[in-house]
């Protein structure tokens, strides 16, 4: 069944079933999923195709594929209008807010980017919305949510979502809603100094190497501290002169 509201298609294809509910915030997060709808959802069909193919699991049922926005900082009419013309296309996407229906026989999982890995996604939807009112500053965090449905065991599902996370640049995220989506970091400790490192013999720099858990290698630890001697040297030796005696 689905239902129309503001021009967005809203619904679920089941009804009486869970619900995926994210814990209550109290901030001013908003969070939307967006799915195609059946006769444009590519790669939910390509992704079936492929777990019982290559991963040779055949219990699956029905896959679905959800784009998950969390949206911070951003007016209730500016929101509106994204949801109908930013985050959804209403001719070929299906728009829930907030929750998702599970089946009785479905599981869920979220995947994000990894921090400081680029969000193209998140980045466009963010200058879109600029576009609709050229002063709001949203913040906008992304991921795909991915709902497989049927018979498979706990280790068959742990499979589809190694197959689903890239662990390069991606990894699982929890499905709760966050109080808010702005980054606070804490003040890093000042950079520590190396007392004594030049002229070090090399079973002290040996044993400073390993209590440092550096990625580079002794030997390239060992050289830097030779080169720094080196150089301390080379400032150190007086520069002789090129004056000729006897010349004025």
């Amino acid at each position: 069944m689905e239902r129309q509201h503001n021009g967005i298609c809203y619904g679920s294809r089941y009804r009486g079933r869970t619900i995926l509910k994210e814990k209550s915030s109290m901030g001013n997060v908003k969070r939307v999923y967006v799915e195609k709808k059946e006769p444009f959802a590519v790669k939910a069909r390509e992704l079936k195709e492929e777990i019982g193919s290559y991963l040779g699991i055949g219990g699956v049922q029905d896959v679905r594929v959800f784009i998950r926005y969390d949206v911070e900082n951003l007016s209730e009419e500016v929101y509106e209008k994204a949801c109908r013309t930013v985050f959804s296309e209403p001719p070929v996407d299906i728009l829930y807010e907030e929750t998702i229906e599970i089946p009785e026989d479905g599981r869920v999982f979220s995947v994000e980017y990894l921090p400081g890995q680029f969000d193209q996604r998140a980045d466009s939807a963010v200058q879109c919305v600029k576009f609709l009112k050229e002063d709001e500053e949203p913040v906008i965090r992304t991921a795909v949510t991915y709902m497989i449905s049927g018979s498979f065991s706990d280790q068959e599902f742990e499979q589809i979502k190694n197959y689903c996370v890239n662990p390069v640049d991606s990894r699982e995220t929890g499905m709760e809603k966050p109080d808010t989506l702005t980054a606070v970091y804490e003040e890093p400790e000042d950079v520590k100094m190396l007392e004594g490192f030049c002229g070090e013999a090399e079973a002290v720099l040996k044993k400073r190497y390993l209590s440092l858990n550096l990625a580079m290698t002794f030997r390239d630890f060992l050289h830097i501290g030779n080169r720094s001697v080196k150089i301390r040297c080379s400032f150190r030796s007086p520069i002789p002169s090129t004056k000729k005696e006897g010349a004025d």
